[in-house]
């Protein structure tokens, strides 16, 4: 493994370990930032590892679409987007509303979000 693409996979493992914390602490604006983060870092590994372009969202997209191509599994769209937009949501629109029914529902958007890089494969 590529040091940087270990570096990455690192990164990603401790962002998604951070958002367990937050989301035990019920902290859902930064567990979501940093669900996403994990998810990103660990997409970031694999576009190292292959040699794509990955400074960026969209080029981030792009891989994914590319990784999707390459193994068939349309599943990894549906993991990787709700984690970003529930971060642009939280970030954007404040959504004290999805925030206070998370409360009552932690295994929700909240629990897509942390568990979001786990579909990746490397």
């Amino acid at each position: 493994m590529l040091e940087s693409t270990n570096r990455y996979a690192t990164a990603s493992r401790e962002y998604l370990g951070r958002a367990w914390q937050y989301l035990a602490e019920e902290d859902l604006s930064q567990a979501s930032e940093k669900g996403w983060g994990a998810a990103a870092e660990m997409v970031k590994a694999i576009a190292e590892e292959r040699g794509w372009p990955h400074d960026g969202q969209r080029l981030l997209y792009r891989v994914i679409d590319n990784l999707v191509a390459e193994t068939g599994d349309e599943e990894l769209q549906d993991s990787v987007r709700p984690a970003h937009q529930l971060l642009r949501k939280l970030v954007f629109d404040g959504l004290s509303s999805v925030v206070h029914s998370e409360r009552s529902d932690p295994a929700g958007q909240a629990g897509a979000v942390v568990g979001c890089q786990v579909a990746i494969p490397l």
